[in-house]
């Protein structure tokens, strides 16, 4: 069974921890069961409303989760 791993980001936009999660998501689902979890879908989406159920949806989801790794990149400009 692969480690699960998470990496946290604040939005699904262009950018570098964005780019970065998105392009080495392939290569690190070899070896792990990788996934990008982003609390707003997108940048038109970016109300305070938005980010607080984006955060609550991802503690509920990560409450639900066994045994994994969490990578956070949660800084805004």
């Amino acid at each position: 069974m692969k480690q699960k791993v998470f990496h946290v980001v604040p939005v699904n936009k262009t950018g570098g921890v964005e780019n970065a999660a998105k392009s080495s998501a392939e290569k690190l689902n070899i070896v792990f069961e990788f996934k990008i979890l982003y609390l707003i879908d997108s940048v038109k989406n970016n109300g305070l409303l938005k980010l607080i159920f984006g955060i609550l949806g991802t503690i509920k989801f990560l409450k639900n989760e066994n045994n994994y790794i969490l990578i956070s990149s949660l800084w805004k400009s």
